[in-house]
């Protein structure tokens, strides 16, 4: 048989591989390979990782860089070709590192510009750059200057090959477990990411329950009880001065009564909504709902409530206007804004208009209260909002019935939001489908 020569720093070493001695001198004789232009060549090549393995060759010797790549010349790996990158140094090697973050494999020698620079890289690798994936084998023509069992132990490499045993075989036996390690840590990676991304945003929602309880405890505990302790104060003020108090003053307390007890029915409906949207038990229930009857009978609700503060509602109703909207959830909403921009108005006007806006209906209601700071605008529709502004009748809010305003037009298909400046006023503006027959 044939003496055969595989890839070495001598031309004398010679090896069974698919290269004769005397092919491989007529190839390099006759100048079929130009190395100082190749070497140019070599280091521009364009790459696509999509549909192929990015192969690094580090070595010093350009004739190193040639036959390995020949070897590989048909080499194909779950349907992907490679592709080569090649750096005839250590400090070549580091810039293309740093710049491809997708090598899936490197061929590297271990005595090039220094006796150790091979091994050097391999700590870059590792360690500055964090790299664990890509796949390092080592070839090296002096074994003697990296013994295989020192090597192995305390440096990352993942497989150690002499260049004389680098024969064809040898090399696609390493390439394809080499890339196949490569998938699998790849895999093994991404899914990481994914877990830790799951484990954030469940961690997020884990966090918004918790402020969601606290919430509803804080509101139970103070927010609740307040209104009650207003409405029994003053029924034991008519109870027990009726014969010293005259109309007006009945009147008054009467009025005082009324706010206490719409407030905690407010209070308590909002619970109720928002505790049935958290357990899951809400029926969205989508259907044709004219909005002007919808608006005429919530305005009916709050026509009294907004004459104790002097505040005039109006509304500037057109022709029938049709939404696709669940009708409970609609009331929700608009008592919650409507009650609102009562309780921040006085001796002012809410108006009340709708628009049509391509597909969707856009409901307004504008006031001319106290209005909203800047800072807290963000936050409004966040059930951990704590901060909270009291009425023009020193009326506390909870903010819980903003953000079952948001949960439910969410459901239905709409949007929120809001626009306000401190001492003019405020303006809730949501959107719901258009009804088209």
């Amino acid at each position: 048989m044939d003496n055969k020569l595989i890839v070495s720093n001598n031309i004398n070493n010679l090896e069974y591989s698919i290269f004769s001695e005397e092919d491989v001198r007529n190839f390099l004789n006759n100048n079929l390979i130009d190395f100082g232009k190749a070497n140019e060549e070599l280091k521009t090549e364009q790459y696509d990782t999509e549909n192929s393995y990015s192969i690094l060759i580090v070595d010093d010797e350009p004739d190193v860089h040639k036959i390995t790549k020949l070897n590989l010349n048909n080499f194909s790996f779950n349907n992907k070709s490679l592709e080569f990158s090649h750096a005839y140094s250590a400090q070549e090697a580091e810039k293309i590192l740093k710049g491809n973050k997708e090598i899936a494999l490197i061929f590297l020698d271990v005595v090039m510009e220094t006796n150790d620079a091979g091994l050097q890289l391999v700590q870059f690798i590792r360690q500055e750059l964090n790299n664990k994936l890509t796949q390092i084998v080592l070839h090296t023509g002096q074994p003697g200057q990296a013994p295989e069992k020192e090597v192995i132990a305390k440096y990352d490499i993942n497989s150690y090959q002499t260049k004389t045993e680098f024969t064809e075989n040898r090399i696609y036996t390493v390439t394809a477990a080499s890339l196949r390690a490569y998938d699998a840590l790849k895999q093994v990676k991404e899914y990481s990411e994914t877990l830790e991304v799951k484990v954030a945003e469940r961690t997020q929602k884990l966090q918004e329950t918790l402020d969601a309880k606290n919430k509803l405890f804080s509101i139970i505990a103070h927010d609740l009880r307040n209104p009650f302790n207003t409405l029994l104060g003053f029924a034991y003020l008519i109870l027990h001065q009726i014969d010293q108090s005259d109309k007006n003053q009945i009147i008054k307390y009467a009025k005082t009564i009324h706010s206490s007890a719409q407030n905690i029915f407010n209070l308590l409906t909002n619970l109720l909504e928002w505790a049935r949207a958290q357990t899951g038990s809400i029926e969205v229930k989508i259907e044709k709902t004219n909005m002007n009857t919808v608006i005429k009978e919530n305005l009916k609700i709050y026509d009294e409530i907004a004459n104790i503060k002097s505040n005039k509602l109006i509304f500037e109703a057109k022709e029938d206007f049709f939404v696709q909207a669940d009708l409970n959830m609609l009331n929700t909403i608009l008592r919650n804004l409507l009650y609102n921009a009562i309780k921040y108005t006085k001796e002012g006007e809410i108006l009340i208009s709708l628009a049509e806006e391509g597909k969707m209906c856009k409901i307004t209601i504008a006031d001319s209260g106290i209005g909203i700071e800047k800072e807290r605008l963000n936050n409004l529709f966040k059930i951990g909002n704590t901060l909270s502004t009291k009425g023009t009748d020193k009326e506390k809010g909870t903010g819980l019935g903003l953000h079952i305003c948001k949960e439910f037009l969410t459901l239905n298909n709409g949007t929120i939001e809001v626009e306000s400046e401190v001492n003019k006023g405020s303006k809730f503006s949501f959107t719901l489908p258009v009804y088209f027959s």
